[in-house]
């Protein structure tokens, strides 16, 4: 895996075993919370899965606390700290960095749950944390572009802290 000067990286081989579990686990999750919205019957077959598409945005819509258990219960699940872990991205990490992994701390992880044409949890541009060095790892679970909400990344502000340039956004 090489490194470049642009300030981000693209990796395609992840464990996809750890993005079925921690699917199987959502799903579990939201039977727990919402079972009338997720039938134990219903097979959803991943995330592109358009009645749990459905279900999730009906659910936020008319049960925001329900929604927002979920999301809670989510930020606090092992598979999404093993998705980190077992995929290297603590490993990518400290050589994107140039530190050793014992250096590294964590700041944050999170899954975010957008539903589409979400317009209250949409941000402008903007850099996290420009006064310290870190760096942000995206993985998406769905397949993403512009029209559907990709990241725009600006080539090299990892090391621009004046956050100047962002005509220069890819």
């Amino acid at each position: 895996m090489s490194y470049n000067n642009s300030g981000y990286l693209i990796k395609k081989d992840l464990n996809e075993k750890l993005f079925t579990d921690f699917f199987l686990s959502f799903v579990r999750i939201c039977r727990i919370y919402a079972p009338s919205y997720f039938k134990n019957k219903k097979k959803y077959n991943g995330w592109n899965c358009s009645s749990l598409s459905k279900n999730l945005i009906l659910l936020r819509k008319k049960e925001p606390k329900k929604f927002s258990q979920i999301y809670d219960s989510l930020q606090k699940s092992n598979t999404v700290k093993r998705l980190l872990l077992k995929n290297n991205f603590y490993s990518m990490a400290s050589k994107f960095l140039n530190l050793t992994i014992k250096q590294l701390r964590s700041v944050n992880y999170y899954l975010r749950m957008d539903v589409p044409y979400d317009v209250k949890n949409v941000l402008d541009w903007h850099q996290d944390y420009a006064d310290r060095v870190l760096c942000t790892i995206w993985c998406p679970l769905v397949n993403v572009n512009k029209k559907n909400g990709t990241l725009k990344i600006l080539s090299k502000s990892h090391k621009d802290k004046s956050q100047s340039n962002k005509n220069d956004l890819k």
